[in-house]
C-alpha cells in the first residue's frame, strides 16, 4: 500500500509547479531570493526550513499568495496544521483559483479533524484540472476521511522491536562489595556477587498487538498485550522476561475519555517466575482546550514473589497519577506534568513494611518533521517504609530519580530506529537498596 506521506509527496511536486506558474510574484528581488529558497526546500520535502526563513517574517509579506501557499505547506510538512489553515485561507481569499492552496487547505482541515471543511476544499481542487498525482493526493484524502466516518468495527495493529545497548547495572544492585550490618555490631559483610553492580551488552526482542472491537459511536472494548525477552551477552543468569495483558471498556465522547479493565503480567529470571502481577486500571481524561488535556490514571494492583525466599517481597499497591498535558506550537510539540502517590501494603511480613510515596514526573517531546522527533522524560519520587528493618536497625528511605533522553526516525512503511539514553538513580539510607545505573540502547521498531 502507497504511505499517505510518499503520496503527499508525489502530489506536492506536481502542484509546486503549477502553483509557482500562477500566482504573482513579490515585487523586491530580496524577496524573490528569499522565496526561490523556500521553494527549493519544499521541492526537498524540508518544511522545517521553509518555516525557518519564512516565519520570520510573515508579518511583512501576509495576503501575497506565493508567500501564504509557500509557508502554509512548510507548516503542514512539520504537523503545525493549525497556522498553515490561517496562511492556506489567505491564500486562496485572495486567489480563489489557487488549486494547489486548496489541497493543502484540505489537508489542513483534515489534520485539525474538519472533514467536511476538508472535503469542500479537495471537491474545489478537482474541478480545476490537478495533475494525476495530485488527483491520486485527493482520492486518497477522500478514503480517509470516509473510513473516519465509519470507522472499522475491529481494528488490529501490532508491533516487533528489536534493541541492543549497554546497561551498566543489570541487577540493579548496590556498587559496595562489603556492607557493614548495624544488628551484629557493625560487622563487615561480603556481598554474593549476584548482588553487587554488574554492567553487560544486552539484545532484546519485544512483540504487542492490540484489538479494539467497536461497540457503538462511544464504546470499544479493548485488548493489549505483549511479551518482551531480554538476553545479556556474557550474564546469563540476569536474562529477563516477561509477558503483559490488558483488556476492558474505552469510552469516548466530545472531550471526555476513560478506560476501565483488567490488567495482569508475569516475569521470568533465568526461565523462572519470579513475580505476577494482577489487578485493575482506570484512565480518565477531559480536554479543557483545544491545547490542554487533565489526566487520571489509578490501579490497584497486587504483587506476588512465589519462590519460598522472595515471598516476604509480596504487596498490594495503589498507585495514582494526576497530570496535564499541554501540546505546544499548534501540536509539533507536547509536554506533560503528573503528581504520583502511591500506596503499598505489605501482605507477607515485608522486612521494611508499608510504603508511602509522593513524586513528580515531566514529559517533553518535539516533532522536528515528518521523519523525526525527539522526547525526554524526568521522575522524581519520595518513599518511605512504616517499619524499622531488623538488620540495619532503621525504617527505609528512598529517594529515587530517573532522566531519559531520546530520538525518533521513522523512514516510513512502519520502520523506525530510537537511540535512546537513561539514567536511573535510588538514593536509599539502607545501602543494599542504593544503587545507579546508566543505559544506552538503540532500537529498530516495525508497526503493522
Amino acid at each position: 500500500m502507497v504511505s499517505e506521506a510518499s503520496l503527499r509527496k508525489r502530489g506536492l511536486s506536481c502542484w509546486i509547479a503549477v502553483a509557482l506558474c500562477l500566482v504573482g510574484r513579490v515585487a523586491s528581488a530580496d524577496d524573490d531570493a528569499l522565496l526561490g529558497k523556500a521553494e527549493a526546500a519544499l521541492r526537498a520535502g524540508n518544511g522545517q526550513e521553509v518555516v525557518d526563513l519564512l516565519g520570520p517574517v510573515e508579518e511583512a509579506h501576509a495576503g501575497q499568495p506565493r508567500f501564504d501557499y509557500l509557508l502554509g505547506t512548510g507548516r503542514l510538512l512539520v504537523n503545525q496544521p493549525e497556522p498553515a489553515s490561517i496562511e492556506l485561507e489567505r491564500a486562496v481569499a485572495v486567489e480563489p483559483g489557487h488549486a494547489a492552496a486548496h489541497l493543502e487547505l484540505g489537508r489542513a482541515y483534515f489534520m485539525l479533524g474538519s472533514d467536511e471543511r476538508a472535503l469542500e476544499e479537495f471537491d474545489f481542487a478537482a474541478k480545476l484540472n490537478p495533475p494525476p498525482n495530485a488527483s491520486t493526493v485527493i482520492e486518497h484524502y477522500r478514503k480517509e476521511i470516509a473510513e473516519r466516518r465509519t470507522p472499522k468495527r475491529v481494528k488490529l495493529a501490532g508491533h516487533v522491536e528489536l534493541t541492543a545497548g549497554y546497561d551498566s547495572n543489570i541487577n540493579n544492585a548496590t556498587s559496595l562489595t562489603e556492607i557493614p550490618l548495624p544488628a551484629l555490631n557493625n560487622l563487615e559483610v561480603q556481598l554474593n556477587s549476584a548482588n553487587v553492580r554488574t554492567g553487560d551488552t544486552f539484545r532484546t526482542v519485544t512483540g504487542a498487538g492490540s484489538a479494539d472491537v467497536r461497540l457503538d459511536d462511544a464504546f470499544k472494548w479493548v485488548t493489549n498485550a505483549s511479551a518482551q525477552h531480554r538476553d545479556n551477552n556474557t550474564k546469563q543468569g540476569f536474562d529477563l522476561s516477561s509477558e503483559e495483558i490488558f483488556s476492558g471498556i474505552a469510552y469516548q465522547h466530545g472531550s471526555h475519555s476513560a478506560e476501565l479493565g483488567l490488567l495482569g503480567g508475569r516475569v521470568y529470571l533465568e526461565g523462572d517466575l519470579n513475580r505476577r502481577v494482577e489487578g485493575l486500571s482506570m484512565d480518565l481524561r477531559e480536554r479543557l482546550w483545544e491545547s490542554t488535556q487533565l489526566t487520571s490514571v489509578t490501579q490497584y494492583l497486587r504483587y506476588r514473589f512465589p519462590q519460598p525466599d522472595l515471598v516476604p517481597n509480596s504487596f498490594n499497591q495503589v498507585a495514582e497519577s494526576l497530570g496535564v498535558v499541554r501540546t505546544l506550537a499548534g501540536g509539533r510539540g507536547a509536554i506533560s506534568t503528573n503528581l504520583l502517590l502511591g500506596w503499598e501494603d505489605d501482605t507477607d511480613q515485608r522486612p521494611d513494611g508499608k510504603k508511602r510515596s509522593a513524586g513528580l514526573d515531566v514529559g517533553f517531546s518535539w516533532v522536528q518533521n515528518e521523519h523525526n522527533s525527539f522526547y525526554s522524560h524526568l521522575t522524581y519520587t519520595n518513599g518511605r517504609y512504616n517499619m524499622q528493618n531488623a538488620v540495619f536497625l532503621r525504617q527505609r528511605h528512598d529517594l529515587f530519580y530517573y532522566a531519559g533522553v531520546g530520538a525518533v526516525h521513522t523512514f516510513g512503511d512502519g520502520f523506525s530506529v530510537r537511540p535512546e539514553l537513561t539514567y536511573t538513580r535510588n538514593n536509599s539510607n539502607l545501602p543494599i537498596y542504593d544503587y545507579k545505573d546508566i543505559t544506552g540502547s538503540m532500537n529498530v521498531r516495525y508497526d503493522f
